[in-house]
């Protein structure tokens, strides 16, 4: 949030609006011009009144900033910033300054990628194999890593940001050797030897690609729908900006049964299709399917249920929480019917080795439906937020159409990978 005084407020009227935002529990950076005083606060300002705070007589203007690195924003931070190092300027209207190094690593966030993709990628291969203990226990070594080094470094030693981020690398890290040393075991069928002994399968990497690559591309316009319709809720206010969160939080509790389960499935079906046993595939998908229904309904009945619950944990404002309530609504009953074919059905064709097609449906889907009905219904039609979550389920039945008349052609049986 941006704060800006009236031309010629004292200064002793400026301490006074600090120290009211500081009692807040907000960080407040005072940036001081000629003609201009503003205040940027960085920190939980959903509860504070755009009026209570206009009341003040040198208050000029008040903006709710949702733009992210707000310390370098330039509505924070006006002026050009300037490094001197060791005697080099750097920044502004200065000589471009070029630095590299050697490294191999840049960062936190690029290790902690690289950890995630080794944990991934063995995990998958565990459970091609069937050990999908393996992954399990692993995740579980995993997260009380992290939640313990959580709960030690910020309670326990006071860190913030930091107390979060060093137990997320450490555990990823620790999870991706351990999964990588597992894989060095000669007795599993898939495993890793010695690299002089490697050597470059065309037709492995060729079946791999046919796979990976639609799948790529598929999550891609996953993210960057998800991206769009995000910005687009900015442009809400902040009561649906946390709605939305909140939503997309409890929404990963509304699928994670069927999306393990999915797993499971899809190393199910591809060694069926492998073997051409076709119609064991399908037996397995109906079979796995209705237990899906089961289990989904009984978790997202809980969830629905809990959710009183749920929003004190939040506490939010009555219109956030009320939004909230009505998106996690939205998507837990739509979990209940209608995930299993949107999600299931295309888990098996992808298993089956018809990824192009899985790919084409969702990323036309995600542009037209969730993005295209998202924006109507939230702007054209006024229904803000809760139109861009109804726009989610048009895209999930729409999904649903094309993947049945697939599944129901046969013509994923002619897709199998040799």
């Amino acid at each position: 949030m941006i704060i800006s005084t009236k031309k010629g407020t004292p200064k002793p009227e400026l301490e006074k609006i600090v120290d009211k935002f500081e009692k807040q529990g907000l960080d407040v950076t005072l940036i001081t011009g000629k003609d201009y005083n503003v205040f940027g606060l960085v920190g939980d300002t959903t509860k504070i009144d755009e009026r209570d705070v206009l009341a003040n007589p040198w208050i000029d203007n008040v903006t709710r900033v949702s733009a992210p690195y707000k310390r370098a924003n330039r509505l924070f931070h006006p002026a050009d910033s300037v490094i001197d190092c060791g005697g080099v300027k750097i920044g502004s209207k200065e000589k471009i300054a070029v630095m590299a190094g050697p490294c191999s690593i840049e960062n936190a966030e690029q290790a902690l990628r690289i950890a995630q993709g080794v944990k991934a990628g063995g995990a998958a291969l565990f459970r091609t194999m069937g050990h999908s203990d393996v992954s399990l226990k692993v995740s579980l070594l995993m997260n009380s890593i992290n939640v313990i080094g959580n709960a030690v470094l910020i309670f326990g030693f006071g860190m913030d940001v930091a107390g979060v981020a060093i137990p997320t690398l450490v555990s990823r890290t620790v999870a991706a050797v351990v999964i990588l040393s597992l894989l060095f075991n000669r007795d599993l069928m898939l495993h890793l030897s010695d690299i002089r002994g490697f050597r470059v399968d065309m037709r492995l990497m060729k079946n791999i690609f046919y796979i990976g690559v639609p799948s790529g591309v598929e999550n891609g316009m996953f993210q960057l729908g998800r991206l769009v319709l995000f910005s687009l809720i900015s442009t809400f206010g902040t009561a649906s900006m946390v709605a939305n969160a909140i939503g997309n939080t409890i929404s990963n509790f509304n699928c994670f049964a069927g999306q393990a389960i999915n797993l499971g499935l899809a190393a199910v079906v591809s060694q069926c299709v492998g073997a051409g046993e076709f119609d064991q595939a399908r037996a397995y998908l109906k079979k796995i399917a209705k237990w899906t229904y089961g289990i989904m309904a009984a978790v997202n009945l809980t969830i629905i249920a809990l959710l009183p619950l749920i929003m004190r944990v939040y506490n939010v404002s009555p219109e956030a929480e009320k939004l909230a309530v009505t998106v996690t609504l939205i998507h837990g009953i739509s979990s209940i019917f209608i995930w299993v074919p949107a999600f299931m059905v295309p888990g098996f064709l992808r298993a089956a080795g018809d990824a192009k097609y899985t790919m084409t449906v969702a990323v036309f889907s995600m542009a037209v439906f969730r993005i295209g009905f998202g924006v109507f219904l939230a702007t054209t039609m006024g229904m803000g937020v809760i139109g861009v979550w109804i726009a989610m389920q048009i895209d999930w039945v729409f999904r649903i159409i094309c993947f049945l008349i697939r599944w129901h052609s046969g013509k994923w049986q002619t897709k199998t990978l040799v």
